[in-house]
Parts: structure tokens; C-alpha cells; sequence
């Protein structure tokens, strides 16, 4: 009789703890979409890297083609500022080129001598054009411009859609003077 009980306690405890894991396995799956599928998102990108770095190295002329960036963007429910920090060489003609066709919407772009939160930041460049030209005043003192890209809510945020795009920023420069 004592195997016969220790037998049906073992089965107890081998059968208990894989019943209760199917129950929290049934509750998660209750929370899933209809049919116990999960709720599906649409995702938008928009991002035309290649297409934009082609006509990016077309308008880089005279200057010399430095690098290109891409700062890649994930719309959000709310406004959002990206800002992009480039460093700078005294005695060297910088030229920039920003490009946001590969955004779903207009952006705002600002380019600044300080961060955009200071007060003393001079906006030296300001544009919603998805294709423009920048290029460095020779009397420029700062060590640095900063790209702040202001990007407006999501409308489709809600609706289960999530849009991506891109912003690709090329540089180039003059022949350093020694």
C-alpha cells in the first residue's frame, strides 16, 4: 500500500505543475488578438537610402565627398527633435547636404551654431525643403553645427501603423591648408 500511495503522490506532483502552466499559457493567449492570433502592425518605411545618396554625391561638386550619414526615424504619437552633432576643422570650407525625401512627411530642419535649447544658439540655416545645400560662412569661429530635425506626430499612430523614414546628410570640404 505505501508504493501504491508514493506512486499516486509522484504523479501528483509531476501532473501539477504542467496543469497550472497550461492555464497561464491560456490566459496569455486569451489577451492575443481574435483566435488567439496576435494583433498584427503595419509598418511604412518610407527610406530611400540609395536614391538619395546618388543625387547627394551629384551635388557635392566642387567640394571633396567626405561621408554620408543616415539617421534613421521612427515616427512616434507625439512631435520629436533629433539633433545631430557635427564636428568642424578651422580654416576649412565645409559644405552640407541634407536629404529627406526619405521621409513620409515634411520635416523641419534647423542648423545652429550652439544646441537649439540654449538661448544663445544662432539659427544659421533653417529649411522644410527635402533637398538642400549648406554650406560653412568662412568667418565661422564654432568647433561644431548642430542638424536639429524636428518631426511631427504620427496620424496613423493609433490605427496600428507604424511609419519609418530616413534623413541622409552628406559632407564634404575643401582641401585642408597646411
Amino acid at each position: 500500500m505505501t508504493k501504491f500511495s508514493l506512486f499516486l503522490f509522484l504523479a501528483f506532483l509531476i501532473a501539477t505543475p504542467i496543469h497550472s502552466h497550461a492555464q497561464k499559457k491560456d490566459k496569455k493567449s486569451s489577451k492575443s488578438g481574435k483566435n488567439g492570433e496576435a494583433p498584427s502592425l503595419e509598418i511604412k518605411d518610407a527610406c530611400k537610402r540609395a536614391e538619395s545618396v546618388v543625387k547627394i554625391k551629384a551635388d557635392m561638386t566642387p567640394f571633396r565627398f567626405d561621408k554620408i550619414t543616415t539617421t534613421k526615424i521612427q515616427y512616434k504619437p507625439y512631435d520629436k527633435v533629433w539633433t545631430v552633432v557635427i564636428p568642424l576643422y578651422h580654416s576649412t570650407n565645409y559644405k552640407f547636404i541634407v536629404n529627406s525625401e526619405g521621409m513620409p512627411t515634411n520635416v523641419e530642419i534647423k542648423i545652429t551654431d550652439k544646441p537649439l535649447k540654449m538661448s544663445t544658439a544662432k539659427v544659421l540655416h533653417e529649411s522644410s525643403d527635402k533637398h538642400f545645400t549648406y554650406e560653412v560662412p568662412e568667418g565661422f569661429e564654432g568647433t561644431r553645427i548642430y542638424v536639429s530635425i524636428r518631426v511631427p506626430a504620427d496620424q496613423e499612430y493609433n490605427n496600428r501603423v507604424r511609419n519609418k523614414g530616413c534623413i541622409i546628410m552628406g559632407s564634404g570640404y575643401h582641401n585642408l591648408e597646411f
